[in-house]
């Protein structure tokens, strides 16, 4: 931990937090505000000429089957928060919320970089391809036995089958609740889909205005297209994503030998008929003539008031309710040894890069720092633990300069077996015991605190395992 001052009586963190805190109205407004608003990115892959080779082979189903499997588990590793939405034919499509500009940047590079090396492997085995859409939405959530919420929404989320139901045959793989979207920029992503090729990830106009803002941009303008029911019948910017240095190859020199035969884009690229778009006013004038800014600004605003990701700090938007972080410091006897674990954050986290640290909460809503812990440990590193104490208490600074408040709990580990941890925020755990504590020396925070913590932690479950022994 960053600790500017340890208090080490509990109470005088809880009425600072406290303090913090909005009043009750204005939390309340904010929340509902977010909660009726949010914008998902969605990344579609779908399979070329796949009919054909179903057609060929009669193991087809295997064989397939494993790539979209494959698909799902690379996403989940590189995009921890993203779903399956649905199943189409041989098309499989994930739908992920984002909270920045950053995170569409890295998302549709993510997803990129998956269509390709997958479809390398699909092609040297098994003569196919993949090709992938990428599109961006604003949403509002909505239910069926409620008034329309807001009417501004062009595009709506909602639960697709009653809270109880209990048909789980027909929610989609791997999904704990179903949810469907509608929409005119929903509908956007599956009408331009058929402009991709194989190999190739299309993106749409929204994606493109946030990706047009240097030079390196991975974006080329294709072609116009008029398409049914989009934009008023006025022609679409066909729009691909490509990135050289992944390849080491220009847009040209990927092309097969033979592609521009039958492919009217490869053909215009062939010629050099194809815009790089290097500049974000190439795509701001297409919107604005199609009337389309509308959405862009919805975004950004949201991206604005919304700080999960980035730490903004925002006057009278969600920065300004009380951020309250909780420690658990996990420990487990192991045959004769005692040992704690810790986890490394990852080299993108804008706090503390490459930090070794124990896992970390933020408390939410009515719930109490244990059920807080033992739910978020469960989910973001696969422990199953119970909080036994509050040990100590911390504060740190973010980097816009806000004192943000913990609370550090022992807790015991009671099946580590399935260890899952989140890669998007660590890139490595160890379990350690307490003469190997002084082998780390990059640890989160100043002045050897999260040793001290960590040395009063073992010393207190050192005492509690000695006890049970005794009784």
């Amino acid at each position: 931990m960053n600790g500017e001052s340890m208090i080490h009586n509990i109470e005088d963190l809880l009425e600072e937090v406290k303090k913090a805190a909005p009043k009750k109205n204005e939390a309340k407004n904010i929340e509902k505000k977010d909660s009726m608003e949010k914008v998902y990115m969605f990344i579609s892959y779908d399979m070329v000429n796949s009919v054909a080779y179903k057609t060929r082979h009669k193991n087809w189903i295997n064989q397939i089957w494993n790539y979209y499997t494959q698909l799902n588990d690379l996403i989940k590793a590189k995009i921890t928060m993203a779903k399956i939405w649905k199943t189409l034919g041989d098309e499989i499509i994930f739908f992920v919320p984002v909270y920045s500009k950053d995170e569409i940047e890295k998302y549709t590079k993510y997803a990129y970089e998956i269509l390709i090396e997958q479809n390398d492997e699909m092609r040297k085995k098994l003569k196919l391809s993949f090709k992938s859409t990428v599109w961006l939405a604003s949403v509002c959530e909505q239910s069926f036995d409620e008034e329309l919420k807001n009417e501004k929404c062009n595009n709506i989320i909602f639960d697709k089958y009653e809270e109880g139901d209990k048909n789980e045959v027909l929610r989609p793989y791997n999904f704990e609740k179903s949810v469907d979207f509608i929409g005119e920029d929903i509908d956007i992503g599956f009408r331009i889909s058929k402009f991709s090729r194989k190999r190739r990830m299309i993106v749409d106009a929204n994606i493109s205005y946030f990706l047009s803002d240097d030079k390196s941009s991975n974006l080329y303008l294709i072609d116009y297209k008029k398409i049914k029911g989009v934009w008023n019948e006025r022609y679409y910017p066909i729009i691909w994503y490509y990135e050289e240095d992944f390849k080491n190859k220009t847009l040209k020199e990927s092309l097969y030998y033979d592609e521009h035969f039958f492919c009217e884009f490869s053909n215009k690229i062939k010629k050099g008929e194809v815009v790089k778009i290097d500049e974000k006013e190439q795509i701001e004038k297409i919107l604005e003539d199609a009337d389309k800014m509308e959405t862009i600004k919805r975004i950004e605003e949201y991206f604005k008031r919304n700080t999960k990701k980035r730490g903004d700090t925002v006057p009278g938007k969600r920065s300004e309710i009380a951020e309250v972080h909780c420690v658990a410091l996990c420990l487990k006897k192991n045959d004769n040894r005692i040992e704690a674990f810790v986890v490394k954050r990852s080299k993108d986290r804008y706090r503390f890069p490459k930090k070794w640290e124990f896992g970390c909460a933020q408390l939410k809503g009515n719930e109490t720092f244990e059920e807080r812990l033992e739910e978020e440990y469960n989910k973001r590193f696969g422990l199953k633990i119970k909080v036994l104490e509050p040990i100590n208490s911390y504060f740190f600074k973010d980097r816009n300069g806000r004192k943000i408040p913990g609370i550090i709990f022992l807790a015991e580990i009671k099946d580590s077996n399935k260890i899952d941890i989140d890669k998007e925020k660590y890139e490595e755990y160890r379990f350690i015991s307490k003469d190997e504590i002084n082998t780390i020396d990059n640890w989160i925070g100043e002045e050897n605190e999260s040793v001290k913590n960590l040395e009063k932690a073992f010393c207190i479950f050192e005492k509690m395992v000695s006890g049970k022994a005794e009784n």
